[in-house]
């Protein structure tokens, strides 16, 4: 098992008539990889934002043409 992926929550509950507390233990796998998304998506902003030397695909801006000629 991966215990370094997964996260393990406590849930009490409310207090029974002789004095004990349920708890309730949830077992979460995989819960890191939403956190390493989020970090992921972060670097990819921050990436986007940087000057265009990092913009490999970015479309160039199309040249004016010199003269307009009418539609035959």
């Amino acid at each position: 098992m991966m215990r370094g992926l997964a996260q393990l929550y406590l849930a009490l509950g409310d207090p029974n008539p002789d004095g004990s507390v349920a708890v309730r233990v949830y077992h979460k796998p995989l819960v890191i990889l939403i956190w390493f998304g989020a970090i992921v998506m972060v670097i990819g902003g921050a990436f986007s934002l940087t000057t265009g030397a990092c913009a490999w695909g970015a479309p160039k801006p199309a040249r004016a043409k010199a003269a307009m000629q009418p539609a035959e």
